[in-house]
């Protein structure tokens, strides 16, 4: 936590006044104002005279707000599902840590830490302005004055994907706990991005290809979708084997007996033949598909994608 930017951050901050000033020749002016103010008022004995500098100095520094986009310039652009090292899951749980972290600062009310030290800063400043005649009043003012308007202007905005980072989680730990299993196998991440000029990781997903597949059968794909309940997001996992028109994947699912609370779905959709592995649903249950069950599911899709490799019967 710092109550002043690092160098790296310094392009992302937006300041109110002249914002194509540069960072350091606006904080050495900006300081200097007040610095003045505060002496003329010294000085002087009245609060007036050097209010005028510390208000212009103050206004100088006020920040309008902040970008953290620029930290996720690093994807590359695509318009569809892009091929990705599965590093990306480390590296995006890592990136959504370092975006919260930059959120706690010192001087934005918006977070916890920010709002403990703006009521513990306030209270005694006002309390000296009460107390305290002459000096101790007048840099009590001088106080409040500079530091309360940049508590409440330029809050930090972070953009962050929650549900991104449960789709990262729910995949990672499926992976982790097969990874002895898919070392044969290839296994691809798939990401989804979004955006303008800038785009960002709005969605991901996995792909298996099974070792010696046959080549109209596509492989099985790791997926999760959100079911949002009282603001809290709870991941849905499942797998989709996935293969060519005529491969014979209905006949597959036919012979697939699924265990205890998982279901099979089968559908031909735009020429490819589709088979779902998934949890049970009902109105009021299932919707969302722990760990332990995750995991599940993906293993019974691997042992059928395995089998189809193979060439055996399910």
């Amino acid at each position: 936590m710092s109550i002043l930017p690092g160098k790296d951050e310094r392009g992302i901050v937006v300041f109110w006044l002249v914002p194509s000033l540069s960072y350091g020749t606006r904080l050495g002016v900006g300081l200097t104002l007040a610095a003045a103010g505060i002496v003329m008022q010294v000085v002087s004995g009245a609060i007036l005279p050097g209010a005028v500098l510390l208000a212009a100095g103050n206004l100088l520094l006020l920040v309008r707000g902040y970008d953290n986009r620029v930290d996720l310039r690093g994807f590359d652009p695509a318009v569809e599902w892009e091929r990705v090292e599965l590093e990306q899951l480390d590296e995006l749980a890592a990136l959504d840590r370092r975006i919260r972290r930059w959120d706690r600062s010192a001087l934005d009310v918006s977070n916890g830490v920010g709002l403990v030290v703006f009521v513990v800063v306030v209270g005694v400043l006002g309390w000296l302005t009460v107390t305290f005649p002459g000096d101790p009043r007048t840099l009590a003012i001088d106080g409040l004055v500079l530091l309360v308007p940049h508590w409440l202007t330029g809050i930090r905005r972070i953009l962050v994907k929650p549900k991104l980072l449960v789709r990262v989680e729910t995949i990672r730990a499926v992976l982790d706990g097969a990874r002895h299993r898919l070392a044969r196998h290839r296994v691809q991440l798939l990401m989804l991005l979004r955006g303008g000029e800038v785009r960002i990781p709005d969605d991901v997903k996995f792909r298996v290809d099974p070792a010696d597949k046959h080549e109209d059968f596509l492989g099985l794909y790791g997926q999760v979708v959100i079911n949002d309940v009282q603001g809290t997001s709870y991941p849905y996992f499942y797998v989709v084997l996935v293969a060519r028109g005529g491969f014979g994947l209905q006949e597959v699912c036919a012979g697939y007996d699924p265990p205890g609370e998982i279901v099979k779905e089968f559908k031909v959709q735009d020429q490819v033949e589709v088979m779902v592995i998934r949890q049970r649903t009902t109105k009021t249950s299932g919707y969302h598909t722990k760990p332990e069950a995750a995991s599940h599911i993906f293993r019974e899709g691997l042992d059928v994608a395995e089998r189809i490799a193979a060439g055996a019967s399910v």
